[in-house]
């Protein structure tokens, strides 16, 4: 299920696997393990169904049965939005653990029905070719100055060749009760989605390694991280693609009529009360939204590097983000 190519990638390299006990992180973590390919793992716990703990014993019980280190981070309560914050909340745990320890590769276990499942969901809310294949199968990021290349190894995999492997060997998953509650549009889908790439799997991954090639090809998208911000180079006629790119890599997913707010403000503007984002000296800064004064100090030096407004509180509010903002910029200058 995983390529050769990959296998001899990982096992030259520190890995960090995304796990949550589920059907395709616990697939994936016997993978790797078959192939002799070293990784610790990380799990988030939300304390929001009753089989949390459960998951969270069994992922503590596994690292130690195969010599692992476990990773486990307790969210706090998530009032609004789940699916976004839940999702922000898990990245930034990971991504303070790869910078911590180093780790080259974060691995998330997405299979090709979730992307499908994603087109889909894309196509009934009007988006384009970019936002239609979603996340790919590799993103290089960088943590501050920590580069790491976030990768998706069962991409092409359907989701009945995992429960198949696990059962066959008689390996160890939980199933999250959510997943058969009708209330979510997505439950609905997925029975259609099983027996469609049971049926055309390798027709289906084709079709998204081509269209991900164009992709690549049609919209080449570089940023530096530091901390929750983005720097993206880029011309002025593209900026608001730009960020709308920059803001879902960090968790955010613009609307239509928010992508059209950005360009109608020269991109100089807050959406949804949690980013921002601004332009200058041919970058487009994305970064979380803050309410909060800046030092007099600070504030003069975030106006004579010319930062956006905007973005101000934030790469304020960190003096080292502030710091390599000024290298980069006095670089590019």
């Amino acid at each position: 299920m995983i390529s050769p190519t990959l296998c001899a990638r990982l096992q030259s390299a520190k890995n960090l696997l995304a796990f949550s006990a589920g059907v395709d992180s616990s697939a994936l973590f016997f993978l790797l393990h078959e192939r002799g390919i070293a990784f610790d793992i990380a799990f988030v716990n939300y304390h929001t169904r009753a089989e949390c703990e459960s998951e969270e014993a069994h992922a503590k019980k596994l690292a130690q049965e195969f010599q692992k280190k476990c990773f486990v981070y307790h969210s706090p309560p998530i009032p609004h939005n789940f699916e976004h914050n839940a999702r922000v909340v898990r990245f930034m745990f990971f991504e303070s653990l790869v910078e911590q320890h180093g780790y080259v590769h974060l691995l998330l276990a997405h299979q090709l029905n979730d992307r499908l499942e994603w087109l889909l969901f894309a196509l009934t809310r009007g988006c384009g070719l970019d936002s239609l294949l979603g996340v790919s199968e590799e993103i290089r990021h960088t943590q501050n100055q920590t580069p790491y290349t976030l990768l998706r190894p069962l991409h092409a995999i359907p989701k009945s060749a995992l429960y198949t492997y696990l059962r066959a060997r008689n390996l160890p998953f939980f199933e999250d009760s959510s997943n058969t509650d009708l209330r979510y549009t997505r439950n609905t889908l997925r029975p259609w989605l099983i027996s469609l790439t049971d049926s055309f799997a390798p027709q289906i991954a084709r079709s998204f390694e081509i269209l991900e090639s164009e992709r690549v090809q049609l919209f080449a998208f570089e940023a530096m991280q530091v901390e929750r911000l983005l720097l993206c180079k880029s011309e002025r006629a593209q900026a608001a693609f730009v960020a709308s790119k920059a803001l879902k890599r960090l968790g955010y997913v613009p609307t239509g009529a928010q992508r059209k707010e950005m360009e109608r403000q020269n991109l100089h503007c807050v959406l949804g009360g949690a980013f921002a984002v601004g332009f200058a000296h041919g970058f487009v800064f994305v970064a979380p939204f803050l309410r909060r004064a800046i030092p007099k100090p600070l504030k003069e030096q975030c106006r004579k590097l010319r930062i956006p407004p905007l973005v101000r509180p934030y790469i304020a509010s960190c003096p080292h983000v502030l710091q390599r903002v000024q290298q980069i910029l006095t670089f590019e200058s």
